[in-house]
């Protein structure tokens, strides 16, 4: 019986304790403006009767919410198309909604869109009996223990003649004020908002904010759609935002500590491009983001960037304004072939990647030199990302860049890596299968490079305004530029020009890149410039058109050809973001590895444990499969890319090793093709920390020992300090305070077409039945 009872009471208290994680719910009540839609709808054929769903691009704002809050913060939906106050309340939703509250949840009340139609009398509803409704549900809310918010209702978009919106609500906004002001209620004005908003961006501008539909492009609406009341994805995302910015506003604290964008964001101490004040300055990411390419959908960018024989592969960053960054994800979890990749293959793996959105899907596809183009897809990009297919074999095949045209056709421009081809300079298209898994054509060259335009590449396939498009870089990486060539056959012939320069800039080599407009109808470019040893580091480019080609950058000339900015206003946004970076520093507190870090090849689950209850990361000693020359080919290097051309690495370890094995050794490096590293070992004398370089590692030479000194213990505190992004200092103390220098000035070098990079090591020169470790407490960058 006693043992009955304890688990009763066990239960009894899993369930409060389940209660008490209970998220904040925020329930929606409102009308079709704010109310959930399908996806598709069934387009029925009028001869055959075959049903087909096709897309159904109408959006309320309040489906759009939920994407602005934590796991802290539920919302609930339970607006209804065609509702008024009363009809809410006499079909039962309220009841329904009410059902659902409990004590400290928010419900947003947002009705008139329908309580004013005479015309209507199932849905009208006299003013006064609006504003008894209104004060019927505030105190069934308040009943519940939960909060009342009220909201006046969004615009619809009828001009008059000079250009200002036509009030459409009557009194029914006004008195939604009047509640609010009388029963002390925080309130939301959207029509206030979406006013400012619709006239601010003109007549015909602001219908790219509503679902209309063009005759003849759905099957849904044949004859077309103008329907100026409700909303597409990127409408209704911009009032979503205009109700966060009312949020804010208000100060509603539970609500407003749950919103994503309030969640700290990491901001690097040594290089922000964010200034502050409605300005950037290049680059926007100093960090080696090879090949960088841009997608943005509604507001939000993902960009993707080369990642070589490095993994987790394909790094995955997010920005809501082109200028800060997050990342935020890795589309590979390893390398394929994974055999093939399990050790270090330098220089190999993952090519510029391009990144696409379409029908739903997020796509990337790469270029492998030695095996092909793969490609792989997902609904989410910060969530998992399908297994690469392999959509076109070959040797030499990279750069490549879809093209999904407007008869369903799918087509790829790739480009050819000489090293393995035979043969560069050239780029070619050809057709994919309607889902884009296989090349289904052969290749058509549509450009030679060789009379002026050596090593084009990096091609980005697009179609505007009539024109294929494909931007690609030619001249090198040090010193080439920027072209364009357009066409209005897919297969050319294509006329081609010149676009950006570095001019009279100190921009060496602006090349490959990527073409991102906006929602609010602004174009910008991203591209990259080597600065070696730090690596590819990304810039961002305003971008025009004139007479149907696109000039980057600024023309102060006037010759067509854009020159790179230094500084520059940043994008607009509908709302400003906080200042972001992608993460260096690292705590290790959690129970994956951060996203900062990669290993040198496909890692095994056997390399690390994390402590994150007891913050640190344990790094087992491995060893290679076969003999390697030295510590440059071991493939569970530790690395992150250097993030500016001045910085200070510090790292607190604690190292174990095997007392039955000799030559285990754990450190801090700087890794390229040259290397210099921190080296800790277990001597006869003791703990011994060695400064060691080598210098042509990627050529297989031997590590040297510039300096050592006996520890007194297996704790130390490792830096390296990092200037002009060459110069690399090393130190190490014993209390954290006090640093000694240890050996000579190490020369950085960049690795196999990557960045130099900083980070961790922990190694055995064989197998043995078990392995020592190294502890890492934290890893830190500062200036």
């Amino acid at each position: 019986m006693r043992h009955v009872s304890f688990l009763f009471i066990a239960l009894l208290s899993l369930f409060f304790s389940a209660a008490n994680e209970r998220p904040i719910h925020l329930l929606l009540a409102g009308d079709s403006t704010m109310a959930d839609k399908p996806a598709y709808k069934n387009s029925i054929d009028p001869l055959s009767g075959e049903v087909t769903p096709v897309p159904f691009h109408e959006k309320g704002w309040g489906m759009m919410l939920q994407a602005h809050f934590s796991d802290r913060v539920k919302v609930e939906n339970w607006a209804r198309n065609g509702r008024s106050t009363r009809r809410f309340i006499e079909e039962g939703w309220w009841d329904k909604l009410l059902a659902n509250t409990l004590k400290g949840d928010y419900v947003v009340i947002q009705f008139a869109h329908n309580d004013g139609a005479k015309d209507k009398p199932d849905r009208y509803t006299s003013p006064e009996a609006y504003e008894a409704n209104l004060i019927r549900m505030i105190k069934d809310v308040k009943a519940k223990g939960a909060h009342p918010l009220l909201a006046t209702a969004v615009m619809r978009r009828k001009f008059d003649e000079q250009g200002k919106l036509i009030d459409m609500h009557g009194v029914y906004p006004e008195l939604t004020r009047k509640v609010a002001k009388d029963l002390n209620v925080p309130m939301i004005d959207l029509q206030a908002a979406t006013t400012k908003w619709m006239e601010t961006a003109g007549v015909e501008p602001s219908a790219r904010f509503f679902h209309q539909v063009p005759a003849g492009t759905n099957p849904l609406f044949p004859n077309g759609l103008l329907d100026n009341t409700h909303f597409n994805e990127t409408g209704a995302k911009a009032v979503a935002g205009f109700f966060i910015d009312g949020l804010e506003s208000l100060d509603i604290k539970p609500l407003v500590s749950a919103l994503k964008k309030n969640h700290s964001s990491y901001v690097s101490q040594v290089w922000t491009a964010d200034l502050g004040n409605g300005r950037y300055k290049n680059p926007v990411l100093y960090a080696d983001y090879s090949d960088p390419d841009v997608c943005g959908v509604e507001g939000v960018y993902y960009m993707v960037a080369s990642s070589f024989n490095c993994a987790p592969g394909l790094p995955i960053l997010r920005s809501y304004d082109l200028v800060n960054w997050e990342l935020v994800n890795h589309a590979l979890p390893a390398v394929e072939p994974l055999d093939f990749f399990s050790k270090p293959q330098l220089g190999c793996g993952v090519w510029a990647p391009c990144i696409r959105y379409h029908a739903g899907f997020y796509y990337i596809f790469y270029g492998d030199p030695d095996h092909g183009i793969y490609m792989v897809k997902t609904k989410d990009p910060e969530r998992a990302w399908s297994k690469p297919v392999l959509v076109k074999a070959g040797k030499g095949l990279i750069d490549s860049s879809p093209l999904w045209d407007d008869d369903g056709r799918v087509y790829l421009v790739h480009a050819y890596a000489g090293s393995r081809r035979g043969m560069k300079s050239v780029l070619a298209i050809c057709e994919l299968s309607p889902d884009a898994s296989q090349a289904i054509g052969e290749d058509v060259l549509v450009f030679d490079g060789h009379d002026g335009n050596d090593t084009s590449e990096g091609p980005k396939f697009h179609k505007y305004n009539g024109y294929y498009y494909v931007f690609f870089p030619a001249g090198g990486v040090k010193e080439g530029w920027q072209m364009v060539m357009r066409s209005r056959s897919v297969y050319g012939p294509y006329e081609a020009r010149r676009v950006m320069e570095q001019g009279k800039s100190t921009l060496n080599g602006p090349h490959q890149g990527a073409w991102v407009q906006t929602p609010q109808g602004e174009d910008w470019f991203f591209h990259f410039q080597e600065l070696k040893p730090l690596g590819r580091v990304v810039h961002l480019q305003p971008m025009t058109w004139v007479n149907d080609w696109p000039v980057i950058g600024l023309d102060p000339d006037g010759d067509g050809i854009g020159e790179p900015v230094t500084t520059y206003r940043k994008p607009a946004t509908l709302r400003s973001y906080p200042q972001s970076t992608p993460a260096e520093s690292d705590e290790f507190n959690g129970y994956t590895l951060g996203k900062q870090w990669q290993w040198y090849a496909n890692p095994k689950s056997t390399w690390a444990y994390f402590h994150g209850d007891k913050g640190f990361i344990r790094l087992f000693s491995a060893n290679p499969d076969e003999a390697v020359p030295n510590l440059l080919y071991y493939p569970n290097l530790l690395l992150q890319k250097f993030p500016s051309p001045d910085f200070t690495a510090t790292t607190k370890v604690r190292f174990t090793p095997n007392p039955s094995m000799k030559g285990e050794r754990c450190g801090l490096g700087i890794i390229g093709l040259d290397y210099g590293a921190l080296s800790l070992t277990q001597t006869v004398e003791g703990f011994v920390l060695s400064m060691v370089t080598c210098v042509k590692a990627g050529d297989g030479a031997s590590e040297s020992v510039q300096a050592s000194v006996t520890l007194p213990s297996n704790e130390v505190y490792l830096r390296v300090a990092v200037k002009g992004m060459r110069d690399c200092a090393f130190s190490y103390s014993l209390d954290g305070r006090t640093f000694k220098p240890l050996g000579t000035v190490f020369k950085a070098r960049e690795g196999q077409w990557i960045g130099a990079k900083v980070g961790l090591f922990c190694t055995r020169p064989a197998w043995k039945n078990d392995s020592g470790y190294m502890d890492v407490d934290w890893f830190r960058v500062t200036p």
